[in-house]
């Protein structure tokens, strides 16, 4: 069910589901929906129409007959028993349960298929501490230079014996493999998450190392685009949410294209009036 975590309302949720559910399923009309879930399709068309309210029960028949999953459907529970709530102190719990639950679909691990690394040993910290061991691990997934690493260090503007260097501790640290035909990078796809101690540090060391390198690299091989912009805070949650559904999108491109280059991208999205 795509999009569930963008409502506020679980009718305006259901109607957007039942109408998708219709254009991709031939032959299915809304009376044919009601009528697998056990409800009158007058009384659903009046629930669509915001005239009637759903029953937790009702709401669970319809989420297996557009099947849900077990997360879509207790998001939308929440924002039914917010609703209908008539206890402002059980309402402001709801409320709150609601919004931790959209944060959490904000964050780029809820759309990327990629290995969350959850616990922090030493290599962990070692490796997400240095900036160049991050960048390196992906050039080695580019054969001319997991081949020859002495380019590394040309791209990157370093000493040779540095690169060699990092690659060693890669090596020791089990991240990279050393082998007769050159270096192969043995963990691919994998971030931190958000709430990790390391999460903080490792992004603004990566701001660092990609701000000096986008500076020294010429105009036609870097794309920049900065704005400042006044908006409210539901316009930038659509900002965001854009954002994500482009990173899902281009998810598929990106892991089936041929290792030729090596590319950065960075998306900041922040307050400039923040009350401090």
């Amino acid at each position: 069910m795509s999009g569930a975590f963008e409502h506020l309302a679980y009718r305006p949720l259901v109607k957007q589901q039942a109408e998708a559910w219709k254009q991709a399923h031939s032959g299915w009309t809304l009376q044919r929906i009601a009528a697998k879930a056990g409800i009158q399709a007058p009384y659903l068309t009046n629930v669509l129409k915001e005239r009637a309210h759903l029953s937790t029960d009702q709401l669970y028949s319809l989420a297996q007959v557009l099947q849900w999953d077990e997360e879509e459907l207790d998001y939308a529970q929440l924002l039914l028993e917010w609703e209908r709530s008539a206890q402002p102190k059980r309402r402001e719990g709801l409320r709150k349960k609601i919004e931790a639950k959209r944060r959490e679909k904000l964050q780029s691990k809820a759309v990327l298929k990629k290995e969350m690394i959850e616990s922090t040993p030493e290599e962990f910290t070692r490796f997400f501490l240095n900036p160049f061991y991050f960048v390196i691990n992906f050039f080695l997934g580019v054969p001319r230079f997991a081949r020859a690493p002495e380019r590394i260090a040309h791209c990157l503007n370093v000493h040779p014996h540095r690169v060699q260097t990092w690659l060693r501790d890669l090596v020791k640290m089990k991240f990279v493999e050393h082998t007769p035909k050159g270096y192969v990078a043995l963990r691919k796809n994998f971030h931190l998450p958000r709430e990790s101690p390391l999460c903080e540090p490792h992004q603004q060391l990566m701001q660092q190392l990609s701000s000096q390198h986008l500076q020294s690299l010429p105009e036609d091989q870097k794309y920049s685009f900065t704005v400042t912009f006044s908006a409210d805070p539901a316009t930038r949650e659509k900002v965001q949410r854009e954002f994500l559904a482009f990173l899902k999108k281009i998810e598929p491109a990106v892991k089936d294209a041929p290792a030729e280059e090596v590319y950065g991208m960075r998306f900041d999205l922040f307050q400039w009036s923040h009350d401090r």
